[in-house]
């Protein structure tokens, strides 16, 4: 049960959010800053404390309701 909401959250969690908008960004021109100023870590922030709910909840999935957030394998 752990183990499904753990491939879950690095597959799904890492394609949707991480590699595409990288790769639309890329395609689009767009590069990285090169300095880090307060915006990007304000933005790490903030990304930082949506991906500790996120994982929160998806443990919550597996420990409560002994299943996966995925609908394909409830």
């Amino acid at each position: 049960m752990f183990a499904g909401a753990i491939t879950y959250a690095a597959l799904f969690i890492g394609l949707i959010f991480i590699f595409l908008p990288g790769q639309l960004l890329f395609w689009s021109g767009i590069a990285r800053p090169t300095v880090t100023g307060p915006l990007q870590i304000a933005g790490m922030i903030i990304g930082g404390i949506g991906a500790a709910i996120a994982l929160w909840r998806i443990f919550a999935f597996a420990a409560i309701g002994k299943g996966t957030p995925a609908p394909f394998d409830p």
